[in-house]
C-alpha cells in the first residue's frame, strides 16, 4: 500500500526562510575597504612605475658619468641624453606626494647629480666650441651676415635647437652647390654652347 502525502503534512514541515540582506552599515563597511583597497592599488602602482623610471634613469646617468671620462667624449650627444635623464628623473618624481620617501629623496639626489653633470658638460662644450670657432674665425667670415639673419630667425629656440637648425642649413647649402654644380656641368656637356645660368 501506497501512502500518500496530504496537504497537511506539508504545512507542518519547516522551511527555513530566506535571510535579509546584509544591513546597510555592513554594505557601507565592505564598500570603504574596497575602495581603500582599490588606493592602496593604485599607489603602488605610481611607486613601482616610477621606481622602475628611477632605474632606467640611474643606469643611464651611470653610463654618461662614465663616458664623460673618456678621452674622445663627444660632449653634445653626452649632453643631450643628459637632458633626457633628467626630464625622466623629474617625469618619475612628478607624484612626489605619494611617493616612498626613499624613492622620493633618490630621486631628488639623482636630478641634482644630473644637474651638475649637465653644467660640467655644457662647459666642456663651451671650451670646445670656443676653441673650434678660434680656429675657424677667418673662414666663416664670409658667411657672418647669413649667421646673423638666421639667429634673429632662431629666437625662442634653445642652443641645442639652434645647432641642429645651423647644421641642416649649412648641409643644405652644401648640398644645393653640389647639386646645382652637377647640374651645370651635365647641362655644358649636352649642350657646349648652353650658358650657366
Amino acid at each position: 500500500m501506497v501512502k500518500s502525502i496530504s496537504k497537511s503534512h506539508l504545512n507542518n514541515i519547516n522551511v527555513p526562510k530566506p535571510k535579509a540582506k546584509a544591513s546597510v552599515n555592513v554594505r557601507i563597511i565592505i564598500s570603504l575597504v574596497a575602495l581603500l583597497a582599490l588606493l592602496a592599488t593604485g599607489v603602488s602602482v605610481i611607486n613601482y612605475n616610477a621606481a622602475s623610471q628611477y632605474n632606467q634613469a640611474t643606469n643611464n646617468l651611470e653610463r654618461n658619468i662614465a663616458a664623460v671620462n673618456k678621452e674622445n667624449a663627444d660632449y653634445k650627444t653626452l649632453y643631450t641624453q643628459n637632458e633626457l635623464i633628467i626630464q625622466q628623473l623629474e617625469s618619475a618624481q612628478a607624484a612626489h606626494v605619494i611617493l616612498l620617501p626613499e624613492l622620493n629623496q633618490d630621486i631628488s639626489h639623482n636630478i641634482d647629480m644630473a644637474k651638475l653633470l649637465s653644467q660640467r658638460l655644457k662647459k666642456l662644450l663651451d671650451a670646445n666650441n670656443s676653441d673650434t670657432s678660434e680656429e675657424s674665425g677667418n673662414a666663416n667670415s664670409g658667411n657672418s651676415n647669413n649667421s646673423s639673419e638666421n639667429n634673429n630667425a632662431l629666437d625662442g629656440l634653445t642652443q641645442e635647437q639652434r645647432e641642429q637648425v645651423e647644421q641642416l642649413l649649412k648641409a643644405n647649402q652644401s648640398s644645393n652647390s653640389n647639386n646645382i654644380d652637377n647640374s651645370n656641368a651635365d647641362s655644358t656637356k649636352k649642350n657646349p654652347t648652353a650658358k650657366p645660368w
